[in-house]
């Protein structure tokens, strides 16, 4: 069977982790390895750690440099900010609160590990009134910017927004990518 793409989910230690990358080496060691996501399972939504300490390191320097795709959700994603925080890569505490705090740390997590992020939004607040402000500063930008909203093209769950008049106030539920 051809493989055109796989995602990870819990690796939990230093041992699987590199189990996976070296099977993942191994095989296509006279290929290329197809795009890879890898869902850095690393914190459960009640907050509990499900990745030991030394396999976050691991997961940074051996799996990410093959992947296409990271998929942290908030918190995971604050621990590999961090992580980057105490490798020295980071000055700032990056506790991500607000909407500019999860597109600034979908950003550092990108650059320093040159992998694209998906930084999945179930775990922070956002308000019509935010997105409202997003696109207000955006559209005044006239640089180019690499911010781009599919608020009104996501065409299946429009239908969900139109059914009932959001409030400035209303919650929103925002993928950053």
């Amino acid at each position: 069977m051809d493989v055109h793409g796989m995602k990870t989910g819990m690796l939990y230690d230093s041992e699987n982790i590199r189990a996976a990358v070296e099977g993942l080496k191994q095989h296509y060691e006279d290929r290329r390895i197809p795009p890879i996501v890898v869902d850095p399972v690393c914190v459960s939504t009640s907050g509990h750690v499900l990745l030991a300490k030394e396999a976050v390191a691991v997961m940074t320097k051996e799996l990410f440099p093959l992947a296409t795709l990271i998929t942290p959700n908030k918190s995971e994603a604050e621990l590999l900010l961090t992580h980057l925080q105490d490798d020295g890569g980071l000055s700032d505490d990056f506790t991500i609160k607000t909407l500019d705090g999860a597109i600034a740390g979908a950003r550092t997590l990108a650059n320093a590990y040159n992998v694209n992020v998906l930084l999945k939004g179930g775990h922070l607040t956002v308000t019509v009134r935010d997105m409202s402000a997003l696109l207000t500063k955006v559209a005044g930008k006239e640089e180019t910017t690499k911010i781009s909203i599919a608020w009104d093209s996501a065409e299946n769950n429009m239908e969900i927004l139109r059914v009932k008049t959001l409030k400035p106030e209303s919650e929103l539920v925002v993928d950053i990518l």
